[in-house]
């Protein structure tokens, strides 16, 4: 089968949906299918595409308004990002809204990147959903851990979804005998986040924005942390905890439903949105508290089979027998 992949985003940020994409491809391949990715479907391409696989229900939603047109019989995946489950499935925007849902209807399959999301679509198109856990390898050899310090890895562009400075506000009531260093990987998509990330790196010695690297770059960097944390006030399905979880680093995260059904509800790592001083007082209880730090390895280790790369590929496999 002959696949085109539509993601669009925003060039030079390899974070987030781009890199859900090229893994999404790989897959494909590896199942034998020939695979395209491009930011949108020309009308042209509708003779060599035999399945379309939409990346973002709204912002693909030209692509497959137009596969749906010109290619009426050939299947149609949609897969829901973050944005579209938080923002553009809920928007006030009424030709938001609509393009979105359109995007849904139009679809044979929707792929989520975790379960909880189903509960958030509605009630009709809830038989389409397929979840697919986003997968990541075991980095071998794995990098050497800091001895200078407890490293802390953030990895996420610098946007208001993601609270990014959130662990720079919680690092301030960290006692003075800790150790720890958040080193915060990510593009800034403005310039106010910019500006902000620097200055709280250059007055807060337990806070660092890296900026954003290549995606290998991030991957050593979860790799080689003590932890991995993430403060995001909405997710699609962040495949940094696959990064993590691969490679025996524990998780602190907000409790969202994403992060609930990724790491199941009772991981004892979650705290509430925008609560800096919880998310202090779980650092610290980290660094210090060995019983409590080898409980959330445990919890993470117990998941490794769901986010095994095998586990991805059996899932599109499936996914694709059910569309012949």
């Amino acid at each position: 089968m002959q696949i085109l992949i539509v993601t669009p985003g925003v060039r030079g940020t390899p974070l987030g949906n781009q890199v859900t994409a090229q893994r999404w491809a790989r897959m494909l391949r590896m199942l034998g299918h020939q695979v395209k990715l491009t930011t949108q479907f020309q009308p042209t391409q509708h003779a060599s595409t035999d399945c379309l696989v939409a990346l973002h229900a709204f912002r693909s939603a030209r692509s497959v308004r137009q596969f749906a047109s010109r290619c009426p019989d050939r299947p149609i995946i949609v897969g829901l990002t973050g944005t579209d489950l938080s923002r553009d499935l809920k928007s006030s925007n009424a030709n938001v809204y609509r393009q979105a849902h359109e995007s849904l209807r139009e679809a044979d399959r929707i792929v989520l990147l975790e379960p909880n999301a189903r509960q958030q679509l509605p009630r009709p198109v809830r038989d389409k959903c397929r979840p697919i856990f986003q997968s990541a390898v075991t980095l071998r050899p794995r990098p050497k851990r800091l001895t200078r310090c407890f490293e802390v890895v953030m990895a996420g562009h610098l946007r208001a979804e993601k609270d990014p400075l959130l662990a720079a506000k919680a690092a301030r009531l960290l006692p003075d005998s800790s150790r720890i260093k958040i080193n915060h990987v990510g593009f800034a998509l403005n310039q106010t986040y910019n500006r902000r990330a620097r200055l709280e790196s250059e007055t807060n010695p337990r806070y660092q924005w890296v900026g954003g690297v290549a995606h290998w770059q991030s991957r050593r960097r979860i790799a080689r942390g003590r932890l991995l944390l993430l403060t995001s006030k909405s997710e699609g399905g962040p495949s940094v905890f696959a990064e993590a979880i691969m490679n025996d680093v524990p998780i602190l995260s907000t409790r969202i439903p994403t992060t609930c059904g990724m790491l199941e509800p009772d991981y004892p790592g979650l705290f509430p949105v925008g609560d800096h001083r919880r998310l202090a007082q779980l650092l610290d209880r980290c660094e210090t508290d060995q019983r409590f730090y080898r409980e959330l390895l445990g919890k993470t280790r117990k998941l490794k089979k769901r986010f095994a790369p095998r586990a991805e590929l059996a899932a599109w496999r499936h996914l694709m027998g059910e569309l012949g």
